[in-house]
């Protein structure tokens, strides 16, 4: 069953902690939040962005209309299916070294779309990704790849 994963600002208040909310794509939870998490593992990976959300973002944030709101629209997800979640996932995390893969990061402001931070590149899809309490990270190394296909598929 595939979800929609994004940052839940108001749930992290002023914490640097991040905590996504897990909304179901399909089924009898259809457009509901089921969880929220800060460690989720996820595959078959796309990175969506509604522009007219976007645009809907860069235009309450900038414009002296909506001085004081802080108002967003949820228009930047991650999409895919669940691994695992929570404290499962961080585990996970933790033996398998998801550490030397690339970040991800999205700013309406800079793209309209999800890119690698070192790089600047735009990323749509993904085999695996491990969104954590501190970043976004794409699986691309092909050793991790490839175990976490044996533990998954």
């Amino acid at each position: 069953m595939e979800y929609d994963i994004y940052l839940n600002k108001k749930k992290m208040g002023k914490s640097k902690r991040r905590i996504y909310s897990i909304r179901a794509c399909t089924g009898e939870y259809k457009s509901l939040v089921r969880w929220f998490n800060s460690f989720i593992l996820l595959k078959n990976v796309s990175f969506v962005v509604n522009e007219a959300g976007r645009q809907d973002t860069i235009k309450r944030l900038t414009d002296p209309c909506f001085k004081g709101i802080k108002a967003r629209t949820v228009h930047a997800m991650v999409r895919g299916e669940i691994i695992k979640r929570g404290r499962s996932a961080e585990l996970l995390s933790k033996s398998l070294s998801f550490d030397e893969n690339p970040f991800i990061n999205y700013n309406p402001f800079k793209w309209g779309s999800f890119f690698y931070v070192a790089s600047n590149k735009p990323i749509i899809n993904a085999k695996y990704v491990f969104c954590s309490a501190s970043e976004i990270i794409c699986i691309e190394n092909s050793l991790l790849i490839t175990k976490l296909d044996s533990l998954y598929s």
